[in-house]
């Protein structure tokens, strides 16, 4: 009669490629903190509270990311609401008239949900836009991907006053040595 004796290599081996794998693929967030981004006139200056933020001892225990809007040359805030990002956002833009805020992309998982939300006065929503709405599919397609993103795009920032947004895309390099090349920039009218 055989019997069957455990091998610990043959186990042992895949599960810790399987991990090397894992941990080599894997892309990793720290937490997002609380931030205040100005306009490039530094007239006007929006601050986000992420998710659940704790700072210190005192725990905020928020079920929504929230924005505030401020005027620098009176302190007066705006306007104050949450914000459609899951987390946090990833970057924010503000005009330097204050009529529009701009947030990009949800932290810890960019490319997915709303990437695009601008705010308007009095911080209505004036749109809400997933990648596939403003990307093409051949876009997406070539756009660098992690375990929990897409690396849909590299800068964004306005032209034309508020008008208009700019945003410098992203695309996977051939070559091995780089992750990412800058690709085409893309232009939405945001009024």
């Amino acid at each position: 009669m055989r019997t069957h004796r455990f091998r610990f290599d043959r186990w042992v081996r895949p599960v810790f490629l399987l991990l090397l794998w894992i941990i080599l693929t894997g892309d990793s967030w720290m937490l997002p903190t609380k931030k205040a981004v100005q306009s490039a006139n530094k007239e006007y200056t929006f601050t986000f509270i992420p998710r659940g933020y704790r700072s210190g001892l005192a725990c905020r225990r928020a079920d929504t990311c929230s924005g505030n809007l401020y005027s620098e040359r009176d302190g007066k805030q705006l306007w104050a609401r949450p914000l459609l990002n899951y987390n946090a956002p990833v970057d924010v833009l503000v005009a330097n008239s204050g009529r529009r805020v701009v947030t990009l992309d949800n932290w810890g998982m960019m490319g997915y949900g709303p990437v695009l939300v601008v705010y308007g006065e009095g911080g209505m929503v004036l749109r809400e836009s997933a990648l596939k709405d403003i990307l093409t599919p051949e876009q997406i397609k070539h756009a660098p991907e992690s375990v929990s993103s897409i690396w849909w795009r590299d800068s964004a920032w306005f032209e034309n006053s508020d008008s208009m947004l700019a945003i410098s895309l992203r695309k996977e390099s051939r070559d091995t040595a780089k992750f990412w090349v800058p690709g085409d920039t893309i232009r939405l009218r945001i009024e």
